[in-house]
């Protein structure tokens, strides 16, 4: 596997077959601290190469468009943490909120 970016940052694997071929792109967007160009270079890149960009959390297929892409950050569980992590916690265990 090939490794661009940190552990705790923006980060990109590519991990390749036996055949040299892609087996899998991964693209991993730090919330806290991302970087609005690698969102915009990753959007780019699925664009120019008719991807389409899948979000793990949710299961969608996004079309590689800013708004898509964008909008299913904003309903992702990691932006509902970073907005406000005691709100999301309690809402996890199923605490009533306070």
């Amino acid at each position: 596997m090939l490794v661009w970016g940190a552990d705790s940052g923006d980060r990109t694997d590519l991990c390749l077959a036996e055949t040299g071929r892609i087996a899998s792109l991964r693209f991993r967007i730090n919330l806290p601290r991302h970087s609005r160009g690698f969102l915009h270079r990753l959007i780019a890149l699925a664009a120019a190469e008719d991807w389409l960009l899948f979000a793990s959390e949710s299961r969608y297929l996004l079309p590689p468009e800013p708004p898509a892409v964008l909008a299913a950050i904003e309903r992702s569980d990691a932006a509902r943490f970073v907005s406000d992590p005691e709100k999301f916690l309690r809402e996890v265990s199923g605490e009533e909120p306070e």
